[in-house]
């Protein structure tokens, strides 16, 4: 009994081996099967061809399941000019102009807060993006910048030898 519990793993793998084995051979068993069953479809259908019983015709489509019957939808009538109209949550189409009307009033006076800040910063934007550029500043920093390095590219292009003429 000692032998077995000091070489389990041993006998574990082998046991494993074994399923492993007898699983592979019937898939393969299934596999010859289904091989078999292919075959004899084809041969059946190759002998209906050479009699010339066989129509040929597509496959058929597949059938969408009947839509079920529902009650009738009720038909909209016309909208009638110089009758207010109501939303859905009950106001009147004045009162939703109104409403609009102060939205954009509030979002207006937000903008002009905002501009008036940036006057009092002195016209500067957050610090990052700002980068000044002039002789004194080197290419490195300079290059930093999207615009100016958008800019750099165009004149690169500009400057530089048409493509068609350029050596690869």
């Amino acid at each position: 009994m000692d032998f077995f519990f000091d070489n389990i793993i041993f006998f574990l793998a082998a046991a494993a081996g074994l399923v492993q084995w007898w699983k592979s051979t019937q898939e393969a068993k299934q596999e010859k099967l289904a091989e078999e069953q292919r075959r004899e479809q084809i041969k059946r259908y190759l002998a209906e061809q050479e009699a010339g019983r066989t129509e040929v015709t597509a496959p058929r489509a597949a059938i969408p399941p009947p839509i079920p019957k529902s009650a009738p939808v009720a038909v909209v009538p016309e909208k009638k000019v110089g009758k207010p109209l109501a939303n859905a949550s009950g106001m009147k189409m004045h009162d939703e102009l109104e409403r609009q009307r102060a939205i954009a009033d509030r979002l207006a006076e937000i903008e002009q807060r905002k501009r008036s800040e940036k006057t009092k910063m002195g016209g500067k934007g957050s610090e990052h993006q700002q980068y000044v550029s002039g002789p004194c500043i080197g290419v490195k920093s300079r290059l930093r910048n999207m615009k100016e390095l958008r800019q750099a590219v165009v004149v690169k292009e500009i400057l530089d030898s048409p493509v068609s003429l350029r050596q690869l």
